[in-house]
């Protein structure tokens, strides 16, 4: 069995997994302004609950974006600083990434995050194409080209596809697929529409089981 913790940067706060294999056993939210002081008491909590230690822990995962920068750093360089005095493993997983990897391959999919200044990160997926697509570009400018790129119906996910809503309808029109924001893509998040914690964890274990190791994190910054 795989023991391991998943940390998971988002817009408002860092979500702290214990996974044992796939199975998430225990999830703590600490808030944005909070995660320098509370980062390290949190994972000592998990540990002593849980009666393991660093030696009990096959290695840490970490989301490493696209995601609000200062807080991300914080987070990697606190993981980076442990690696560097314990040599626990890391993995990085970039949350675009794992978000389109999880959706059906029908049809053209793209994940839109909120980049700030009317910006978006995004990442597309095709079927007729094994890799995916990763930038940051203005919105308004990114939409009209994704309706000039992909004349079929496109689905949108991802918090940048709520608060570009009605600009995405107005540009492609029927064209676009918006999950409604009950849907369970949206589910359980002041985040809402960022990539679940538990696909993190997935994709993490399987980097860990093809032995994609990480010495270092960095972040995933597209802008």
């Amino acid at each position: 069995m795989e023991r391991f913790l998943v940390f998971h940067t988002r817009y408002k706060d860092v979500q702290l997994g214990y996974f044992e294999d796939q199975n998430l056993i225990e999830l703590h939210t600490i808030d944005s302004v909070k995660v320098s002081k509370s980062l390290l008491i949190t994972i000592d909590a998990v540990f002593k609950k849980f009666d393991i230690s660093l030696k009990d822990v096959s290695f840490f995962a970490a989301h490493s974006g696209p995601a609000p920068y200062t807080t991300l750093r914080v987070v990697l360089a606190t993981l980076n600083g442990i690696n560097f005095s314990v040599g626990t493993p890391l993995i990085g997983v970039n949350g675009l990434e794992a978000f389109l990897k999880n959706l059906g391959q029908d049809r053209p999919n793209v994940v839109l995050l909120n980049a700030f200044g009317n910006d978006l990160y995004y990442g597309i997926s095709v079927p007729s194409s094994p890799q995916f697509i990763f930038g940051c570009k203005n919105g308004e400018l990114l939409l009209n080209e994704l309706a000039h790129d992909f004349p079929g119906t496109i689905n949108f996910f991802g918090n940048g596809s709520i608060i570009y809503k009605d600009k995405i309808q107005q540009i492609l029109g029927s064209n676009a697929s918006i999950p409604a924001e009950t849907d369970s893509v949206f589910s359980g998040y002041s985040n809402a529409g960022i990539v679940p914690i538990e696909w993190v964890g997935q994709e993490a274990l399987k980097k860990w089981h093809n032995k994609k190791i990480e010495q270092e994190l960095f972040p995933v910054y597209l802008k």
